[in-house]
């Protein structure tokens, strides 16, 4: 049919006309599932569906995992002072060890000599005792237990020629090697005053490294 101006009204329908068609139908704007419909299939939205829950829940989780401080206890501020303290003391020591290795008459030999009086090669921890004694160091048996369970390699009770020098020889590869070195100064047991063994200032470091260890 044709209007007024000549054109086919059946060609050229309004718009109106084809949403009422089959046709028009296969033409429509897909639409987004409700919730509701996503919960009820049940399918891979659903546990995503409640945004705003998953945020809330995300936020609860930052907040218990992660807290704003950490608050250490008594006891952990304790042990961390302790490993700072023993931090010190071996550096400290080492200091000592360096400059008793710089000494000219410190050796190793003389100096197990203070407490091996009958050259058996090995001191207890008595001998020890006693030879501290003559440098005015007056060791607890606790101390002397620390010292020997740090240097009794084997755990015989008995301190080695060589497991005495490990206690006085530097880290420093150098310094070690020239301590270890040295030779003794006297040649014979009978020949050295234990107490005197070395010089003054010389003596001071030895007291001062002892001191340290125990």
């Amino acid at each position: 049919m044709k209007s007024s101006s000549g054109f086919n009204e059946t060609t050229f329908a309004s718009p109106n006309k084809f949403r009422s068609t089959g046709a028009a139908s296969t033409f429509k704007t897909p639409q987004r599932a409700s919730t509701s419909n996503v919960k009820k299939r049940g399918g891979p939205l659903d546990s995503n569906a409640d945004f705003g829950t998953i945020n809330q829940d995300d936020s609860l989780l930052k907040s218990s995992s992660m807290p704003d401080q950490f608050n250490p206890t008594q006891a952990e501020l304790s042990m961390v002072n302790l490993f700072r303290e023993q931090l010190e003391l071996e550096k400290r020591l080492e200091r000592v060890k360096i400059d008793l290795s710089l000494r000219t008459d410190f050796n190793l030999i003389d100096a197990f000599r203070i407490f091996d009086t009958e050259g058996k090669g090995w001191i207890s921890a008595q001998e020890i005792k006693d030879g501290l004694a003559l440098l005015n160091i007056f060791a607890n048996a606790d101390d002397l237990h620390l010292y020997l369970s740090r240097y009794d390699k084997d755990d015989d009770g008995r301190l080695r020629y060589s497991e005495f020098c490990d206690s006085f020889l530097p880290n420093d590869p150098f310094n070690a090697s020239l301590l270890a070195k040295k030779a003794p100064l006297h040649m014979y047991h009978m020949q050295l005053q234990r107490d005197k063994i070395f010089y003054a200032e010389t003596r001071e470091l030895f007291v001062l490294c002892w001191n340290i260890h125990l």
